[in-house]
């Protein structure tokens, strides 16, 4: 019996080592990917609560929409299409030399079906760049864009 509180003991405190390096010794880019992470999954239950608090109030993009504009389109496409699955693929990250800003690509292929005909499934796939700045709260998103492909 004593043994076996000894066991238990030791693996409690790997798990609680091993949850304290997760939690507090990560890299800015694991934080990065943890930020896009949650607010995709924001997005995809449409809690455009915990989506505002990743956008930064200086938010702009390539089409000239501030953070407000965005929220609200956000909230007018789950209107139309309830059901929506997010999936990121090729991400890169870099940071900047001070390491509190940062920029991301990636490809996000958003699979959708819109409210009249469940059955219908529509894909897209978007190429992505993301503007990130470091603040006390974590990374705030503050510029997207989508560049378009070039082929050479």
């Amino acid at each position: 019996m004593r043994w076996l509180k000894i066991i238990l003991g030791v693996a409690l405190l790997m798990l609680l080592g091993w949850w304290l390096k997760e939690r507090f010794f990560i890299s800015e880019e694991t934080r990065i990917k943890r930020a896009i992470a949650a607010a995709e999954q924001a997005v995809e239950a449409g809690n455009l609560l915990k989506l505002e608090g990743f956008i930064a109030q200086d938010y702009t993009d390539h089409y000239g929409f501030d953070k407000s504009t965005v929220l609200a389109g956000i909230r007018q496409f789950r209107a139309q299409y309830p059901k929506i699955f997010i999936h990121i693929t090729g991400m890169t990250i870099t940071l900047a030399d001070d390491r509190q800003t940062a920029q991301t690509a990636f490809i996000a292929r958003i699979l959708t079906g819109p409210v009249d005909d469940p059955s219908a499934t529509e894909v897209r796939n978007e190429r992505l760049r993301l503007h990130l700045r470091k603040t006390d709260s974590g990374w705030k998103l503050r510029r997207a864009e989508a560049p378009e492909l070039k082929f050479e």
